[in-house]
């Protein structure tokens, strides 16, 4: 059997000048280059054919493993791609998960991020997406499995209602000031004929929205 003898690295080695002589003149007397050399043929003694095809086969191995490892730069370009994607996916995640927490009150714990990271391990085999955090949510929120916590929402209490505008009191007719509307009965006992009469006018416009002069100077018509 043939085997592939590098005549350049076989005049450099210690392999006996005779048998180096009698592989160059099997291979037409080149002296340089790879050859093709079928050692059982050659006229040298066993044992320098054993040194001689030892020799051969610790070259082959040598130059097999100097060869440089050959590069898919397909694979290399789909694992780049793939990394990519992977690495938006987990952003976009992330970004999900957060507007949870803003829209919805989830809470920002170590167990609510330790569930969710849980459940895509054993669902989605650990690949974070924002489409895989919306179906976590559903399965652990409270319409599934209800693992995960929430901030509680308070109602804040309605506004108080509008203060009644002041009451503007004048001066009636004769030089008196107005009643208050709340006047009490008690101070009622001190106030003049005029003011009284003016009083149950404006209470009678703040019950029924109708005004009433009261009799005066102008109580009755002339007209």
């Amino acid at each position: 059997m043939k085997v592939q003898i590098n005549l350049d690295k076989l005049s450099q080695s210690g392999i006996n000048a005779d048998v180096r002589r009698v592989v160059i003149n099997s291979v037409g007397g080149a002296t340089t280059g790879v050859h093709a050399v079928d050692i059982s043929s050659l006229r040298i003694s066993s044992a320098e054919k054993f040194e001689l095809s030892k020799w051969s086969l610790l070259q082959s191995a040598t130059t097999a493993s100097e060869l440089p490892e050959q590069i898919d730069v397909a694979a290399l370009e789909a694992d780049q791609k793939s990394d990519i994607k992977r690495r938006a996916d987990r952003a976009a995640a992330v970004n999900r998960l957060q507007q949870y927490v803003v829209e919805q009150g989830l809470e920002e714990t170590t167990e609510n991020a330790e569930r969710v990271k849980e459940w895509l391990q054993q669902n989605l085999k650990g690949y974070w997406s924002s489409l895989g955090v919306d179906a976590c949510l559903q399965n652990l929120g409270p319409k599934g499995k209800n693992t995960l916590t929430w901030k509680k929402t308070t109602v804040a209490p309605p506004p108080p209602p509008p203060a009644e505008p002041a009451e503007i009191l004048v001066t009636l007719p004769n030089g008196e000031l107005q009643l208050a509307l709340n006047t009490p009965d008690w101070q009622l006992k001190q106030a003049s004929v005029v003011q009284l009469k003016d009083l149950n006018a404006r209470r009678r416009v703040a019950a029924t929205g109708t005004y009433r002069r009261p009799p005066g100077v102008f109580g009755s018509s002339i007209f």
